[in-house]
């Protein structure tokens, strides 16, 4: 399994994985690029891949296609999630969703298209003012969740739960789009000791 870890802006480590090697190098190439641009010049890639020793319980969130929808699930499963403790990049509390999500929460979850509910839209529409990322960028508000002192809470959250850690797909929109699961793990106590491959040389 290749391993992405992100460790800037969290206040503690967590292991980051992606299930596709080819999806994992894909992005290695991008980010290569993205320093080529910026004048530095790097010529490989190497995936850090793990193995587990035992199964790992993850709170699977692959389901949600829409950031008001995973909120709308994270909290009618009991996630104490519209809270001051998380906070958005431009510093406003979750709690500020609460008035905004439950009350069309039932819907969110429970009609087949959603966003084309007028109360809905309207929702997304404040949603946006608190949180400031597109409704379907569900990556961006995972990685909300764990970012700078939010990654504590968040963590305990899931943990009190039974979960070490949670699976998404940052890709997932209505209309498929092929890519990669993405998995943040918690602990790794349940790895054996990774393998780094060299992918290939990138040629000048």
């Amino acid at each position: 399994m290749p391993i992405v870890i992100l460790v800037s802006k969290i206040k503690f480590v967590l292991s980051f994985f992606f299930n596709s090697c080819r999806f994992a190098t894909k992005i290695g190439e991008y980010a290569l690029e993205d320093e080529k641009r910026k004048g530095h010049l790097f010529k490989d890639i190497w995936i850090t891949k793990c193995t587990t020793r035992e199964p790992i319980k993850l709170l699977d969130l692959r389901d949600s296609f829409f950031c008001i929808e995973l909120l709308a699930a994270l909290d009618k499963a009991g996630f104490a999630i519209f809270v001051d403790e998380l906070k958005s990049w431009q510093g406003k509390s979750f709690s500020k969703l609460k008035s905004i999500i439950q009350p069309v929460e039932e819907i969110v979850l429970n009609d087949n298209n959603p966003v084309n509910n007028e109360k809905v839209k309207n929702a997304i529409k404040e949603m946006f003012d608190v949180l400031k990322i597109e409704m379907t960028n569900i990556g961006h508000l995972l990685q909300m969740f764990t970012d700078y002192s939010n990654g504590y809470y968040f963590r305990r959250l899931l943990q009190s739960k039974g979960s070490e850690g949670y699976i998404f797909n940052e890709t997932n929109t209505p209309i498929p789009i092929k890519g990669s699961d993405t998995i943040c793990i918690f602990e790794s106590t349940k790895f054996y000791p990774p393998c780094i491959e060299l992918m290939y040389p990138l040629m000048e």
